[in-house]
């Protein structure tokens, strides 16, 4: 049997944010996602979890700046220390949402970079220190 979560960053718009855990837990959803909690402190929405019986399932890394386009930043050679930085920070969140899954947004590579040096930038990006994946939160990469 599949299990639906409530996309709270798609989900019930008519609300606020925050108001939108109390709307997915009415209708009967157990888990939520949404993209990136990072505007929020932590205990508040471990708050809403609590509050309204529901499971973080998933968030996304940070993904450079959204507004102006951005849709990550873990192919651009000369961001790896903000894409690492962002893991770190990622992790603090999915621990103190119980949250078992991070997606990340791996981004547009520019038309400057090459595809292959794109693709091996990645894999150095990846190249994070044990301490910082090792625990409850345990990441699930994604690229589009």
């Amino acid at each position: 049997m599949p299990k639906f979560s409530a996309n709270l960053t798609m989900m019930f718009n008519e609300v606020d944010f925050l108001d939108r855990f109390e709307r997915a837990s009415r209708v009967g959803f157990k888990g939520v996602e949404f993209m990136f909690p990072y505007g929020w402190e932590k205990e508040e929405l471990a708050a809403k979890l609590d509050k309204h019986g529901l499971e973080m399932v998933l968030h996304n890394l940070p993904a450079g700046d959204w507004l102006s386009g951005e849709r990550g930043i873990a192919c651009l050679p000369e961001r790896v220390g903000e894409f690492q930085e962002g893991v770190g920070l990622a992790i603090e969140y999915a621990k103190a949402l119980e949250c078992p899954r991070l997606n990340c947004l791996v981004g547009i590579t520019p038309r400057r970079c090459q595809q292959k040096r794109s693709t091996r930038n990645w894999w150095i990006t990846f190249d994070l220190p044990q301490p910082l994946y090792k625990k409850k939160a345990s990441p699930c990469w994604s690229s589009r």
